[in-house]
């Protein structure tokens, strides 16, 4: 499954064996394909790199050429052992692909239960602390 990211595109793409392409998908859907895939490709924006922290999952990222934010988080994602990266100009499907199933990605364990109910403790105390 590819997903573009282009909402409102009506670009006519060639066929590809294996491969369903979406130009935009709401975000259950989005999710949904996510969570069915072994490995995501994607750009290292923080947003992704959160929903794929969030959802666990294994991820090549790939950075913005220009978007310093983004290459910065993918080095520093990748050297902290986190995310496989590579940078676009040195992106080739089956190196890359063969190159992050070698990687020894680390997993993130986030107890987001125990997480929200911490902020929302610290919200509570800092508006009693208003009064």
């Amino acid at each position: 499954t590819l997903v573009r990211g282009l909402p409102g595109s009506n670009a006519q793409l060639p066929a590809a064996v294996n491969l369903k392409v979406y130009h935009h998908l709401p975000s259950t859907e989005l999710e949904q394909q996510i969570n069915k895939a072994g490995i995501i490709l994607c750009r290292s924006g923080y947003s992704s790199v959160m929903d794929l922290v969030a959802l666990g999952k294994r991820a090549i990222l790939v950075p913005t050429p220009g978007q310093t934010e983004q290459e910065y988080l993918a080095k520093s994602l990748m050297e902290k052992q986190l995310f496989y990266s590579c940078s676009q100009d040195e992106f080739d499907l089956n190196d890359v692909y063969n190159n992050a199933l070698l990687f020894p990605s680390k997993t993130i364990d986030i107890d987001f239960e125990t997480l929200n109910e911490r902020v929302i403790i610290d919200w509570v105390n800092y508006l009693k602390a208003l009064k």
